[in-house]
């Protein structure tokens, strides 16, 4: 497939050109959104050196794979580009360019993730902010960026939105019987998941005008019918453990790492929540506040969980972002929801959101008062190991991972 195309790493020399794109390709509103927070989610990102060593470490095997794999004429209908690309510093971000001469016509980000799997330490790539030209679509030009990055990264991590899923699924049911006609003796492993969404109405009108696919108890549904406002009502007094305190946590230090080490033995799969990354994640954001409520029993921290609020929807969100529980969820968990819950009910939340969880986590919500609902557009994951290998094979086993929303780009998006 030769063309004018032509795949670049982004420098800051672009930055002028790729903000142009974003303005035209995005909704105004999310273009001076991203704009507005680039340097912190691309630029400063804590993990863009270890990323850079690791794709080079990863280059040979996992391009003596590709070609060896795929048929140099199946790369090049697919428009799979193997050229060396402009070099740039350690630490810059992973963003690929498409350009057409001189004009930037489409862009990917790719945002590094690091995961614990069965113990061992591994980089992802989450997908991210694909930005194609509008005089540019319909050519699937983003689908070029896309396998050009996951030829650079063993493993990969994709949230998709309904149109985006709709754009990739179509891809791979084109693709899919030649892929799978190359790859039979020595696939890589991928897999899929819809997004559960739980949700806590406080405002009960308010939630039953905006969510969809909400499954509620009749007597509730009976009394949010009838115009209800607040079915429920503030506790008079929070739960409580014997022998553990509950405390508003303001920095993230020792024994955050410390916590990170003792959890990330009760799970398979797990993104790497140390101090580095959640002062990055939940601190240094430009443009949204986090608060974190978190629990100790004789000094050591044994759970934490951060929250913000949002002026959504014509009203006023609450986002269970992030959280880490030592053991079984049970009982710590659920008391740190209670106590965000009560400190996003005394900030205005008219609902509380939890946009992802595992099945042990998602049960305790459950006797928390959430219920699976739609806010908005559903959402989607997908985790794609893109060399066969057995050590890492189980991270394409979704139903195996510990999981929140910040361990994906979804919540930075608003």
């Amino acid at each position: 497939m030769a063309d004018d195309f032509r795949i670049q790493r982004y420098t800051e020399a672009d930055r002028s050109s790729v903000f142009d794109l974003l303005q035209r390709a995005f909704s105004e509103v999310y273009a001076q959104h991203l704009i507005r927070t680039w340097n912190w989610k691309y630029d400063s990102h804590p993990l863009n050196r270890e990323a850079a060593q690791v794709r080079r470490a990863d280059h040979e095997k996992l391009w003596a794979y590709i070609t060896q794999t795929y048929p140099a004429d199946l790369r090049a209908q697919w428009g799979l580009n193997l050229d060396d690309l402009n070099p740039v510093p350690d630490d810059a971000p992973y963003i690929l360019l498409l350009k057409a001469g001189d004009k930037v016509v489409a862009t990917e980000g790719s945002l590094p993730r690091a995961f614990l799997i069965n113990g061992e330490r591994h980089l992802a790539s989450i997908g991210c902010d694909f930005a194609v030209h509008p005089d540019y679509r319909g050519r699937q030009l983003s689908m070029r960026l896309a396998l050009r990055t996951m030829s650079e990264h063993r493993i990969s991590v994709g949230w998709y939105n309904t149109n985006s899923w709709t754009s990739t699924n179509r891809w791979e049911k084109k693709t899919a019987p030649a892929l799978n006609q190359v790859t039979r003796t020595n696939p890589p492993a991928s897999g899929k998941m819809r997004v559960v969404t739980l949700v806590k109405p406080i405002d009960w009108s308010w939630m039953i005008e905006r969510a969809t696919g909400i499954g509620l108890p009749a007597s509730i549904a009976a009394l949010a019918s009838s115009g209800a406002h607040r079915v429920g009502r503030r506790r008079a007094k929070l739960p409580a453990m014997p022998g553990v305190d509950v405390f508003e946590l303001k920095t993230f230090g020792r024994s955050i790492d410390d916590l990170q080490q003792r959890c990330s033995r009760d799970h398979q799969v797990i993104g790497i929540r140390d101090s580095a990354y959640l002062k990055w994640r939940l601190g240094a954001r430009p443009d949204a506040s986090y608060e974190c409520v978190a629990a100790a029993r004789d000094s050591q921290l044994i759970g934490y969980l951060a929250y913000r609020i949002v002026e959504r929807e014509g009203g006023r969100i609450g986002y269970i972002v992030d959280f880490l529980i030592e053991g079984e969820p049970g009982s710590a968990f659920a008391l740190l929801v209670a106590h965000a819950e009560d400190r996003m009910v005394r900030g205005g939340a008219q609902s509380i959101v939890c946009a992802i969880a595992n099945a042990r986590f998602r049960k305790v919500l459950h006797h928390c008062g959430f219920y699976v609902a739609v806010l908005g557009v559903r959402s989607y994951l997908s985790a794609e190991v893109n060399i066969p290998d057995e050590g890492t094979k189980i991270y394409a086993d979704l139903g195996k991972w510990f999981v929140t929303i910040a361990d994906g780009d979804a919540e930075m998006s608003f």
